[in-house]
C-alpha cells in the first residue's frame, strides 16, 4: 500500500450559489496587475477558467483577443473561454504557491472559477477527504 503524505490541508469554502465545495484562494498576475478570487478545484476540467471580472480587473479589456478553446459540460453545455499567459498563486494557508500558466477567462460573468488539470493538478497532488470536508494539497517536487 501506498501512503500519500499531504502538508497543507484547507477546509471546503462557502462559495457563493455552489455551497461548501473544495476551493482555494488565488491571486492572478498580468502586465503588472494583480485579481484575487476564489477558485474551486475541478478534476473533470483540462483548462483552469476564471469570470471575465478577473481579466477586467488584469486589464484584459477584450478575452477574445486570447486563445479560443471551447468544452463540454458534464450536463453536455458547451462553454467559450479564451487562453492567456498569466502568473498564479495558491493561497495554501499562509504558504502563497506561485507559478506561470495557460489560463482561460469567460467571455462573459461566471458564478464559478474553475482549477482545472493542465495548470494547477499539473503542479499539486491533491485529494479530497469528502467525510471531513477538507481539500489536501503538496507541490509537486
Amino acid at each position: 500500500m501506498v501512503t500519500v503524505y499531504y502538508p497543507f490541508s484547507i477546509p471546503y469554502k462557502d462559495v457563493p450559489g455552489a455551497g461548501l465545495v473544495p476551493a482555494v484562494e488565488v491571486e492572478l498576475y498580468y502586465g503588472g496587475r494583480l485579481a484575487r478570487a476564489v477558485g474551486v478545484f475541478d478534476s473533470g476540467s483540462t483548462h483552469t477558467v476564471f469570470s471575465v471580472v478577473h481579466a477586467e480587473a488584469l486589464g484584459i479589456d477584450d478575452v477574445t483577443q486570447g486563445e479560443f478553446f471551447s468544452a463540454m459540460t458534464m450536463s453536455g453545455r458547451s462553454v467559450e473561454y479564451y487562453l492567456f499567459d498569466v502568473e498564479m498563486a495558491l493561497r495554501i494557508q499562509e504558504h502563497p504557491v506561485r507559478f506561470p500558466g495557460r489560463v482561460g477567462f469567460f467571455p462573459a460573468r461566471s458564478p464559478r472559477n474553475i482549477l482545472g488539470r493542465i495548470v494547477v493538478f499539473s503542479r499539486f497532488e491533491i485529494g479530497f477527504k469528502e467525510s471531513g470536508q477538507r481539500v489536501q494539497i503538496r507541490p509537486e517536487e
